[in-house]
């Protein structure tokens, strides 16, 4: 099931991309980030296309059910990326988090396997963060504009530098890295 979803993820940033969210704001807080708004995050191997590398999307679920009067349930979605999700300059990310008006907020991540479905993985934390081998770029929390859904460093929390090897799942080659173990899962909590 996990390499379902993970295949979906992939094939969603190949073939679906947008420049604006193709959905009205939450009206309570003027934001993309309403009912029926999904975010997940994504491996990206090296098979795709460089500047379709999103690392994370936002799809509209609204209407993607048949009782909503939808026909043809097997169709896409349509799916936003804001252009920093790029591989490149937000990174890996896998925690995410919404708060309770308009925000959402990204984890850096080394999660991901180097290698999976047979091919090489791109393993990296972003250029906003501080880049691919900043200490600091490991341990950054980014949040989600809410009228653009454009990342932005929130918080770094702490890590420790070490050397290891990011292990390939499914063939493909390990990679060896040097920067501190990024992030898991993240919640929001008002207190």
């Amino acid at each position: 099931m996990k390499n379902i979803i993970l295949y979906l993820c992939l094939i969603f940033s190949i073939s679906l991309s947008a420049q604006q969210v193709p959905w009205d704001l939450n009206e309570n807080c003027n934001s993309i980030f309403n009912t029926g708004i999904a975010a997940m995050t994504c491996g990206i191997t090296e098979y795709v296309t460089p500047g379709s590398r999103y690392t994370m999307g936002l799809v509209d679920l609204n209407g993607a059910l048949p009782a909503a009067g939808r026909i043809d349930v097997t169709a896409s979605q349509a799916m936003y990326h804001h252009p920093d999700y790029d591989i490149e300059q937000l990174g890996n990310v896998y925690g995410l988090a919404m708060d309770f008006c308009g925000y959402a907020y990204a984890a850096a991540s080394s999660n991901y396997g180097s290698a999976y479905f047979g091919q090489q993985g791109v393993v990296n934390y972003g250029n906003i963060g501080g880049g691919p081998e900043d200490l600091s770029a490991a341990g950054t929390v980014y949040r989600l504009d809410p009228q653009t859904g454009a990342p932005e460093v929130w918080a770094v929390l702490p890590q420790q530098q070490y050397d290891f090897e990011h292990f390939a799942c499914e063939g493909g080659s390990n990679t060896p890295r040097s920067t501190g173990p990024g992030l898991g899962n993240i919640t929001f909590d008002a207190e």
